[in-house]
């Protein structure tokens, strides 16, 4: 388990404290920033849970880590997305 602080490298997404940054089972690999649902594969359902989560005013769509939602989220997920990881 760990903080924000430890959430670190290239493609991790911090989720909260108490939970993993990689997808489950997967301790060595960083997870992808474009694997927004966090299943351990990109499709564009993850497209469709980023705008749920923009749109809905969800801080998990921060993609770049700001602290609040803009529209660089929209263009750094859908960067994250079409980056393989």
């Amino acid at each position: 388990m760990l903080e924000q602080a430890n959430c670190t490298g290239t493609d991790t997404r911090y989720a909260g404290d108490g939970t993993v940054c990689n997808v489950a089972g997967n301790n060595t690999t960083p997870c992808c920033k474009g694997d927004y649902n966090q299943n351990g594969v990109k499709s564009v359902q993850d497209i469709f849970d980023f705008l749920a989560g923009y749109f809905g005013g969800s801080l998990c769509a921060d993609t770049n880590g700001s602290g609040t939602l803009s529209v660089q989220d929209i263009f750094d997920f859908l960067a994250a997305y079409f980056t393989p990881c």
